[in-house]
């Protein structure tokens, strides 16, 4: 079982994971889905950022602009639901949050999707993977230190004894 201070650790690192796609799916606006969608998004994101969305999973329809908006906020209410997986709440950011953000920039004129596609890849790694990575690296430092700390206090009860 784990401790109430790793249990809060994985918290944080999920919470600020979360953060990081909310900055995604904002970024992405700029490909204009519709005034409906992007009320919903505004709602979500606000709820995101307090981690207070529900478990419910959108109707998507077919894959178009709007609903590209709608996997992504999908993945971040599977990454606020799931179990804390280290790897798998990247996977989900990655895979269900970045890509359905990028892929909102091929619905575009037909000249200029491709393009789009790779910009917004090209913000996401300049601007969030390395807030990743801190997110990442905070946890790991953190989550060691704890390990030292349980591992003391076990040597520490083992002398007791």
């Amino acid at each position: 079982m784990e401790s109430p201070e790793r249990i809060t650790l994985k918290g944080n690192l999920r919470s600020e994971l979360i953060k990081i796609g909310c900055q995604a799916v904002v970024h992405a606006l700029r490909f204009n889905p519709s005034e409906e969608i992007r009320r919903t998004i505004d709602e979500y994101l606000a709820l995101f950022q307090t981690g207070e969305a529900g478990s419910e999973i959108f109707t998507l329809g077919k894959y178009c602009l709007d609903n590209s908006f709608l996997y992504a906020l999908q993945g971040l209410q599977l990454m606020l639901t799931e179990p804390m997986r280290t790897p798998r709440m990247y996977d989900l950011l990655t895979l269900h949050v970045f890509l359905p953000c990028s892929d909102a920039g091929i619905f575009g004129p037909w000249r200029t999707a491709h393009s789009e596609l790779h910009k917004e890849d090209d913000w996401q790694t300049a601007n969030l993977r390395p807030l990743i990575d801190k997110a990442y690296q905070v946890w790991r430092t953190a989550d060691k230190e704890l390990k030292k700390q349980e591992k003391k206090l076990k040597v520490g009860i083992l002398a007791v004894e």
